[in-house]
């Protein structure tokens, strides 16, 4: 990220903090806010980094409002008129703007020419990634109905695969305008990525055209979870990572993050993991961080850097076919209520990785007031109950 991106981020950030605290609304994350403010940059939605709230980022996003980003996610100018593609879109239903958006994608072939588009609708999270992966991503991506598995699960698999989102199950809830943003931002980081890739590898000559190594890239696509890929390893969210939750702000074992490193045809030795801090909080909300594996310490604990990242050593080797799994763990000193996770930016390894997005949830730390009962235990017959006494009635 650009430092003008930076600094609009921090504005923003600052904002929304004195809202939250002051109005009791719910905190965006920062990836969400940042996601939102680089569409904005782009032209994509309009620009509400002085005052984030106004993104409505918890808010369910329509059909139309996702239409509108996969437009310009597609990079498709909007449309001048209408020609009634659909039924329930016109040049002034259900708003004047909505069909120039619309009708641009079913023009380009990016959705289906059906006979109505449900503009005011919900629409769900798999859904909402299948219109943002076919807007960057075109006919890359495909529903192979031999696999066995459904296109939800497919095109998650495709997102996640290329760093639209993480990992998720729950295709069938619906999308939050915040999500959306954030894997619209993804999206097009990843595609600018691929063809800064294809000029600089064109410039030096050193573009693969290996029919081998295309056929070893393929058969990635049957993954259907990871998180990272990249060679013969894997890193991926496992299901049992923490859910957001409120903790004491003093505690001094939290789990933030539950991550499996799989290693494919061969061994790989995994010798440092870097993670960043994120979301509301700050580094002076922490002691030391580390990490452990089936509740054993298994690195020494960091303390976490100004720029909110974290590098810890380790020595481990994780064999051919098999899986470790490592836990993120953190002592707090955190003042007051304050909103912290982290994701894994790096892992050093033996194999190439490319990293993705690997985020935790968000703990909120609070304080505990713990009730205080004073008793008088006195028995029946007037006489003082010892420590230890049993059957006694107080």
């Amino acid at each position: 990220m650009n430092l003008f991106k930076k600094s609009i981020a921090a504005v923003a950030l600052v904002t929304l903090v004195s809202s939250v605290f002051t109005t009791g609304v719910s905190a965006y994350s920062t990836s969400e806010i940042e996601a939102a403010n680089t569409l904005a940059q782009a032209g994509v939605i309009v620009d509400q980094s002085a005052n984030p709230a106004a993104y409505n980022l918890d808010q369910n996003v329509l059909r139309q409002e996702i239409a509108a980003v996969a437009r310009g996610v597609a990079g498709l100018d909007k449309k001048t008129t209408c020609d009634g593609v659909f039924t329930d879109v016109s040049a002034t239903t259900p708003n004047t703007w909505a069909c120039l958006s619309v009708e641009a994608l079913a023009d380009a072939g990016l959705i289906a020419k059906n006979a109505q588009f449900r503009p005011e609708a919900n629409i769900s999270k798999a859904e909402a990634v299948g219109m943002v992966v076919k807007a960057a991503f075109g006919d890359a991506y495909a529903y192979d109905a031999t696999l066995g598995t459904t296109w939800q699960e497919q095109v998650v698999a495709f997102a996640v695969t290329n760093g639209v989102v993480s990992s998720f199950t729950n295709y069938d809830t619906a999308a939050t305008r915040g999500f959306v943003f954030e894997a619209a931002a993804n999206a097009m980081s990843s595609t600018e990525d691929e063809e800064m890739d294809d000029i600089i590898c064109t410039l030096l000559g050193t573009c693969n055209t290996d029919t081998e190594d295309n056929t070893d890239t393929e058969d990635n696509t049957d993954v259907t979870t990871p998180v990272v890929t990249g060679g013969n390893v894997e890193v991926t969210l496992n299901p049992a990572s923490p859910a957001a939750m409120n903790i004491p702000r003093t505690a001094a074992n939290v789990e933030y993050l539950v991550f499996d490193i799989t290693a494919g045809s061969s061994d790989v030795s995994i010798s440092e993991v870097v993670l960043q801090r994120v979301d509301l909080g700050s580094r002076d909300d922490f002691d030391k961080v580390w990490l452990s594996r089936d509740g054993v310490v298994v690195s020494t604990s960091k303390t976490i850097a100004s720029d909110d990242t974290v590098t810890i050593p380790l020595n481990l080797t994780v064999k051919a076919g098999s899986t470790e799994t490592l836990t993120v763990n953190a002592s707090m000193k955190a003042t007051g209520t304050k909103i912290n996770a982290f994701q894994v930016i790096d892992v050093k390894s033996s194999a190439n990785l490319k990293l993705s997005n690997l985020r935790g949830n968000s703990m909120t730390t609070v304080d505990y007031t713990v009730a205080q009962v004073t008793l008088n235990p006195k028995a029946t017959g007037g006489s003082t109950v010892d420590v230890g006494s049993e059957n006694k009635i107080l």
